[in-house]
């Protein structure tokens, strides 16, 4: 069944890539410049025309704020993700089931955080340490902002949602239409109404409710892969797990990121109320150079997510390549602009030459190196594209956020760093080294165990071709990679690696009999690749066993009772030639046994000492727990010689 692309989605796993993630990067692009330009107006509003220090009070916020959402905000990617894998394999059911998931999750997290953020607005800024003159404007600021949170992340959620499929116009053209709405409030509630900050505030909601209202408007009239329906609005226990699965590392990662950005800032304010200024002006103005870079990470992680789904690992190396050198050219490109034209537009903000001159010292450090923070964003989008988000959190935790913590309370306190240029020289820092993390660890292996081939899953390849290359120049010597397909099932997940624990090799791990069991349970759609992949028996004798199925107008296969021969096969083969034909025979009698057609059955041992079932239960391991075990008791569940047991006892 070939389905129909509609002129808001792109095909993200054919065609000319290079010319797609650009035609898909541009309208973000646009996007985060548009909410830039309106966030950098709110600054130059309140420059203008509101109090002494008031921009200074809005930018003491950002770090507060960003530390906050940004957590949940990771739940999003996990949303994107998962609607752009379900697209890349067009599966349209389980899709739905992550737009009402994701919708739901928004509305719900941004009522709690909202609230949590509203109420403790003061507190956390006094733990900052900001100054008296900003504080309270800065409180006023952040209670209305938190108040209006729900918007946002509705936003956020709904649009992820449409850039997993390739419609990034539309999410722009709302952002431009609300950006619109958040000028015109600005000037009204700042100038006509002498409001100061809480005019601000006030019109970054309400142009934030605007964009909620544009983006659940465009679900309810999709007729394709992201549609909304009030009506069927249903939350999926299955497809919010898997989203805090993916997102969550991310959004731990984003929120410690914010974290050390907090007690930057609260070293900040240290150095003055004039290096607050220009270091908030400093950072509106950089936020255009990586938003060119992070509109292009977003769309790596939808185009390798889409081609990960379709299981097409060729085109997956190609978005990491075109996309790193997207990065590397915008950064550079508009990094050098910044710094050409820094001086004049930090005077289009401030007019203090204390605060300029602090400005433009962080200015020209950061956007001369943030190109290496571009590269970072990609390699950690693109393993996050794959289902694989451990390792970029754990890289990014220790790299960047261990670091800057490091170079805060050891580094800053020095005389000739403790500046804004001192405290801001932590960032490029940090950003090389995490970038450097991967490479310097395989070398090290090199050098101490003389190690010329590195062999692993396909999802590690960026990773060993980069240490090889490095070992190269550096050693002069031969080194060599070497990746394998991962088996993955139907629905895109790693085989073997279950919400109830992995499946091992080991038999003191995994028992034979239950090793059997795995692959005889496997879903119907899996036997044939794993039947292929796994055993050595001919293809057409394979092919032969699992030819009996009839196909919807979805093209979804729905087999017939003979695939449970060819399951019973597929367990027999893995298993023997894992665990020997002796306990390969032993497993394959105790599942009929336990599920009719032989008398054998699988065997356990107790200790004398065990007296009630429900222990018995746990120690032959066929219950996690005693509350599993009595919660199957009482459901009738577990039956003595074919007597319904009752008691515990």
């Amino acid at each position: 069944m070939v389905t129909k692309v509609s002129k808001n989605e792109i095909d993200m796993t054919s065609g000319n890539l290079f010319k797609k993630i650009l035609v898909f990067s541009l309208p973000i692009i646009f996007s985060s410049v548009l909410q830039l330009l309106y966030n950098a107006a709110d600054l130059i509003v309140c420059g203008q025309f509101g109090s002494a220090h008031s921009v200074g009070a809005v930018s003491a916020t950002n770090s507060l704020i960003n530390l906050i959402i940004q957590l949940f905000m990771g739940l999003s990617v996990g949303a994107n993700v998962l609607m752009a894998r379900y697209f890349g394999t067009k599966q349209k059911e389980k899709a739905q089931r992550v737009v009402y998931t994701a919708m739901i999750l928004s509305v719900v997290i941004g009522i709690s955080l909202g609230a949590f953020g509203a109420l403790c607005s003061r507190y956390f800024l006094e733990w900052m340490k900001t100054t008296d003159d900003i504080i309270d404007l800065s409180t006023q600021y952040l209670v209305i902002y938190f108040c209006g949170l729900p918007f946002s992340l509705i936003y956020n959620f709904g649009a992820s949602l449409m850039r997993a499929v390739g419609d990034t116009k539309r999410p722009f053209y709302f952002l431009a239409a609300a950006g619109v709405f958040n000028v015109m409030f600005n000037l009204l509630f700042v100038i006509v109404f002498k409001m100061d900050v809480a005019g601000v505030a006030l019109g970054t909601i309400l142009s934030q409710a605007i964009s909620a209202a544009c983006i659940v408007v465009c679900l309810v009239k999709n007729k394709g892969f992201f549609h909304f329906s009030f009506k069927e609005m249903r939350f999926y226990k299955q497809e919010a797990l898997e989203m805090v699965r993916i997102g969550l590392p991310a959004g731990l990662q984003g929120a410690i990121f914010s974290l050390s950005n907090v007690l930057i800032q609260s070293s900040i304010n240290s150095l003055g109320t004039n290096t607050v200024d220009g270091n908030g002006v400093s950072v509106s103005i950089e936020g255009f150079v990586y938003a060119a870079m992070n509109s292009v990470a977003q769309a790596c992680i939808a185009f390798v997510s889409a081609n990960f789904g379709a299981g097409n690992w060729k085109n997956i190396k190609r978005v990491v390549a075109y996309t790193s050198l997207f990065v590397v050219t915008f950064g550079i490109a508009v990094g050098v602009v910044a710094v050409i034209f820094g001086d004049p537009l930090l005077k289009v903000y401030i007019s203090h030459e204390e605060a300029i001159t602090a400005g433009y010292s962080r200015l020209v450090l950061i956007c001369l190196t943030y190109f290496t923070c571009g590269l970072m964003d990609v390699f950690a989008y693109s393993l996050r594209g794959i289902g694989y988000s451990v390792l970029p959190t754990v890289v990014s935790l220790c790299g960047v956020c261990g670091l800057r913590i490091l170079w805060i309370y050891t580094i800053f306190p020095l005389e000739q760093f403790h500046t804004l240029q001192g405290l801001t020289i932590s960032y490029p820092v940090s950003w090389v080294v995490t970038a450097l993390v991967h490479l310097v660890c395989f070398l090290v292996l090199f050098r101490k165990y003389g190690v010329v081939l590195e062999c692993g899953g396909d999802d590690q390849w960026s990773n060993m071709l980069a240490g090889v290359d490095l070992i190269r120049r550096k050693e002069q010597a031969p080194a060599y990679a070497m990746t394998f397909s991962l088996l993955l099932t139907s629905e895109g997940k790693k085989m073997g690696k279950t919400m109830s624990g992995a499946v091992w090799l080991d038999k003191n791990k995994t028992s034979p009999y239950d090793f059997y069991q795995y692959w005889r349970n496997i879903d119907d759609n899996d036997v044939e690749k794993c039947l292929g992949f796994l055993t050595f028996l001919p293809m057409d004798e394979i092919r032969a066993m699992t030819s009996s199925y009839t196909a919807d107008e979805n093209g979804v296969k729905h087999f017939d009772g003979s695939i449970n021969t060819a399951k019973a096969r597929l367990a027999y083969e893995v298993t023997k030639i894992v665990h020997g034909e002796e306990e390969a025979d032993k497993a394959r009698r105790q599942a009929e046994g336990a599920f009719g057609g032989g008398d054998e059955m699988p065997e356990g041992t107790i200790s004398a000492e065990t007296a009630k079932v429900a222990d018995m239960l746990v120690e032959l391991g066929l219950c996690k727990s005693k509350g599993e075990a009595k919660r199957l008791i009482e459901g009738g569940g577990i039956r003595l010689n074919d007597e319904k047991v009752t008691s515990f006892d």
